[in-house]
């Protein structure tokens, strides 16, 4: 442990894995008391630690990342992955692992394709669960042709092709704090459909996304209205929650909250 005159500061992300473990609440109190203050990446977070314990605590946001990427044309990407240019384009983007809600996208997908066979799933991401159930419920499923997976880390340089592909990202996770792939879409400019768990539902809302509830009905419809619909108030929301989310004001406020 580190000297008591020094001030120590936690940046806090999530608080509670994932997938919980017994011991979660007794590691997540011990660290806190060990923090002089404690910064937090959404309002949702920092409720869930005020229930633990009482700290100095500010509450702050995602901030997207400064990728100085730029997206290329969306037919040449398509292309290039040898797919019709004339579909629309679902990105599923980031880690696989049960709390994103894979598997309630892909029952929902079923719902889209029998109404839209125009629309394509692209999933892109390492896999950290077993690959093979989720082959074996699109087989099931039979949406196959309709869906694109690249199991396989994607480097941080190579984010710009993926989003250019995209028409719209998908995020149906079954619970959150905040997103590293809201970020993203924001940073890109992509419209989000999703479930907004947790902490993400403080940035995202129906005037720069498409909200669902965490059910095959709700998300089959929010696709097929986000892919009939004319966005683009949606995107100028978008623009306006991209300048407010940076980093600069990150880090002035959080030097502020030490000060």
């Amino acid at each position: 442990l580190s000297s008591k005159s020094i001030e120590k500061i936690g940046i806090l992300h999530n608080i509670k894995s994932h997938e919980s473990f017994f011991l979660d609440t007794f590691f997540i109190r011990f660290y806190l008391k060990s923090l002089n203050k404690a910064v937090f990446l959404s309002k949702f977070t920092k409720k869930q630690v005020n229930n633990i314990t009482k700290i100095n605590s500010l509450s702050l946001f995602h901030p997207f990342p400064k990728l100085n990427q730029k997206l290329i044309n969306k037919k040449d990407g398509i292309l290039e992955r040898k797919l019709d240019p004339k579909k629309k384009y679902l990105l599923h983007f980031g880690i696989i692992r049960k709390y994103k809600g894979l598997e309630i996208l892909l029952k929902s997908f079923k719902k889209v394709i029998e109404k839209n066979k125009s629309i394509h799933l692209i999933i892109a991401g390492e896999f950290y669960e077993n690959i093979e159930k989720y082959e074996k419920l699109i087989d099931e499923l039979e949406i196959q042709n309709n869906i694109t997976i690249e199991n396989t880390f994607i480097h941080e340089s190579d984010f710009f092709k993926w989003f250019s592909m995209a028409d719209f990202i998908i995020q149906t996770n079954r619970s959150a704090t905040q997103s590293g792939i809201t970020a993203l879409s924001i940073y890109f400019e992509k419209i989000m459909i999703s479930t907004a768990s947790g902490g993400i539902k403080e940035t995202l809302n129906e005037k720069n996304s498409f909200i669902c509830q965490k059910n095959t009905q709700s998300i089959c419809s929010k696709i097929l209205e986000a892919c009939k619909s004319d966005n683009q108030e949606k995107i100028n929301e978008l623009k306006k929650l991209k300048k407010s989310l940076n980093w600069d004001k990150f880090s002035k406020d959080l030097i502020n909250f030490i000060k």
